[in-house]
């Protein structure tokens, strides 16, 4: 039996509907964003709690993973929380996983490195601090407390990107279902005599269904944003408008979240497609 050119056609569209929504699932999935993966400090010079007879010239901190280099930062300061480095803190040229700032000479005191670093893999900030001495031992209680950034980014992360997830795969679900189940239905030989109603029914149930999960899945993408730019700057979500939105969006996490939209919105445009069709017994109904 020879299938009709238009009925190909309406297969292809919803095929490639369902390859785009598993290659955004398959895509998110991807993507590093397991709490481990943080750019955690692993070595620096000075070292942590050392007490040097000269003056460093510099201050360098390593990481586990690559950092953004206009979000992330090294600062060194006295003991009254002054900052004494040149204010020259730059990613290292030579590796990517490396902070520097350099020092004029220092006086004999307790000094503490504090730095803040976004990482280029999952996008997580952290900061953390360490002490040195020059010229005399470490000064007890001297130095200044910095607040590490817990594992997890905020109490909404995991619900975001549930969100996310549960959208993209509500979507796969749906498409699926109508791939394998509804259109043979409409396409055997019974279908003919489904009522107008039936039909009307199941074509609302099945757009509404794909509606809310592209929803789910733009809604989960544009809070995990907001949340990014609110947690790197620290300020509210009412607050990023702006340059901490830009900057995140300028950033290795920020490009990786548009290709992502971007796959969303591609996703969205064949679904679009197979709802403006509707159900018809005669013509294998929808796309």
């Amino acid at each position: 039996m020879t299938v009709p050119s238009s009925l190909r056609h309406r297969w292809r569209t919803l095929l490639t509907a369902l390859a785009l929504a598993l290659a955004a699932v398959v895509f998110a999935l991807s993507t590093p964003e397991q709490a481990g993966a943080h750019a955690n400090a692993i070595r620096s010079s000075p070292s942590p709690d050392s007490e040097l007879e000269e003056s460093p010239t510099r201050v360098i901190v390593w990481f586990s993973e690559e950092i953004e280099a206009s979000l992330s930062e090294v600062r060194v300061l006295d003991k009254f929380a002054r900052e004494v480095d040149n204010g020259d803190s730059a990613i290292s040229p030579t590796e990517p996983t490396a902070l520097i700032a350099t020092l004029p000479q220092l006086d004999d005191g307790t000094y503490t490195v504090v730095w803040r670093n976004l990482s280029t893999v999952d996008g997580h900030r952290v900061v953390g601090s360490f002490r040195f001495a020059v010229g005399e031992p470490l000064g007890t209680g001297e130095g200044i407390s910095v607040e590490s950034q817990p594992l997890i980014q905020s109490g909404a992360d995991p619900w975001l990107r549930w969100l996310f997830f549960v959208g993209a795969l509500g979507l796969v679900g749906t498409l699926t279902f109508d791939l394998l189940v509804v259109r043979p239905m409409l396409g055997s030989a019974g279908a003919a005599r489904l009522t107008p109603e039936l039909l009307r029914s199941l074509q609302s149930v099945m757009f509404k269904l794909m509606f809310v999960s592209v929803g789910l899945m733009a809604a989960g993408m544009v809070a995990l944003l907001i949340q990014q730019a609110a947690i790197t700057f620290g300020t509210s979500p009412f607050g990023v408008i702006g340059d901490p939105l830009r900057s995140v969006l300028d950033s290795e996490w920020g490009r990786q979240w548009v290709w992502r939209a971007l796959a969303v919105v591609a996703t969205g445009a064949p679904v679009s497609s197979c709802m403006a069709v509707r159900f018809r017994p005669s013509a294998v109904a929808g796309c």
